[in-house]
């Protein structure tokens, strides 16, 4: 029977209770016993053999079932940060001569991995007009092989018409990633609309207790074989412990989660009223340009973070007559402590598409 997304925080990947332990145990090893008869047949490859860094780690192998399942995936991949995800993921899908569709907003990380790191080895990168999705099919060449975007965009908070993001994959046959870090699978399956792999910092809401940094890659199992390859020769492989914490957190997601869904629009409300505040980024709020897709995506809140009151402060402080407006979308969990989120670089230039969207592009909550 299918169990709800709470049931599934607490006892996927779990299996059999080893010794009759209540708790998954923490594999602490770098190595294991070699079993040659583990290695035979015919899908023997690199990370046959069972090494910590392969990724094949009970602990590692236990925290991405259960994150398989709160994806909707076949497959999914636990990784030292949320970098490291990205990275791996970006890595295994381009090589010199391809190209990639982004859209403008990124997490800073991101972008300098994306503007900087994949342009230096050979990979052309355009960026999407998020407004116009007509336009979109004539940015698609030959080579393009990738479409990559975040659900709630880190840090402005705004929301793409991920529909129109899918069917443009699906009509030139593109792989789509999305970034899932500011949603969580609590508030968005993104697999279920049709992007082929899910990203995540698990530091966030996944694990929720601002005592991990860890990332997610969820997918098919052929794409997950592909960037578990990548990630295993790039190092970035989650700890041991690091998963034993990340379980921990992930079986509290759904009550925390509705908490700071709740929280996050009281707050928004609260500050899209002050007179002090300049502008709110939270798509929960009905003024927010993106609030209808978010509205018919997010069916169980907006999400969970809004930008620091102060740093909207700060915005207010060195603008003009403008008329108070909402712009922009959830971000971190306004319910738990050091999840209130928001870039300072990324307010003080003003809202989505001026300067302030280029100095975000550099801020952003980490991964």
């Amino acid at each position: 029977a299918d169990m709800n997304l709470s049931t599934l925080a607490v006892h996927a990947g779990e299996g059999s209770r080893v010794d009759g332990s209540a708790v998954f145990p923490i594999f602490q090893s770098a190595t294991f016993l070699y079993e040659q008869e583990s290695v035979k047949g015919a899908d023997v490859h690199y990370g046959s053999v069972r090494y910590t860094r392969c990724n094949n780690n009970p602990s590692q192998i236990a925290v991405a079932a259960k994150v398989a399942a709160l994806e909707g995936a076949e497959a999914a991949l636990v990784t030292a940060s949320g970098m490291a995800a990205i990275s791996a993921v970006l890595l295994a899908l381009l090589k010199a001569g391809d190209h990639v569709l982004v859209q403008p907003c990124l997490y800073g990380g991101t972008y300098t991995l994306v503007h900087g790191m994949l342009t230096q080895l050979g990979v052309a990168v355009s960026e999407l007009p998020m407004e116009d999705a007509a336009a979109w099919p004539g940015l698609v060449r030959a080579n393009t092989k990738v479409v990559y975007v975040e659900t709630i965009s880190n840090p402005l908070c705004a929301v793409p018409n991920l529909p129109a993001v899918v069917a443009l994959a699906r009509a030139h046959r593109l792989t789509s990633v999305i970034d899932n870090t500011f949603a969580s699978p609590a508030n968005a399956r993104p697999l279920d609309w049709g992007f082929d792999l899910v990203v995540e910092s698990a530091t966030k809401f996944l694990n929720g207790h601002s005592d991990v940094v860890a990332g997610v890659v969820a997918g098919s199992r052929a794409l997950l074989r592909a960037v578990t390859d990548k990630l295993t020769h790039l190092g970035g492989s989650a700890d041991p412990h690091a998963c034993f914490l990340l379980q921990r957190g992930i079986k509290t997601l759904g009550l925390r989660v509705a908490r700071q869904n709740a929280n996050a629009l009281t707050l928004a409300r609260a500050l899209h009223v002050h007179p002090a505040v300049l502008r709110v980024h939270y798509p929960g709020l009905p003024h927010h340009p993106n609030h209808a897709i978010a509205a018919s995506l997010f069916t169980a809140g907006a999400g969970d973070t809004v930008p620091d009151p102060d740093t909207i402060l700060a915005t207010h402080t060195g603008a003009s007559s403008s008329t108070p407006s909402t712009s922009g979308s959830a971000a971190a969990g306004a319910a738990a402590p050091g999840h209130t989120s928001g870039s300072h670089a990324g307010h003080q230039g003003g809202a989505a598409g001026d300067g302030g969207e280029q100095a975000a592009r550099r801020g952003g909550q980490g991964r």
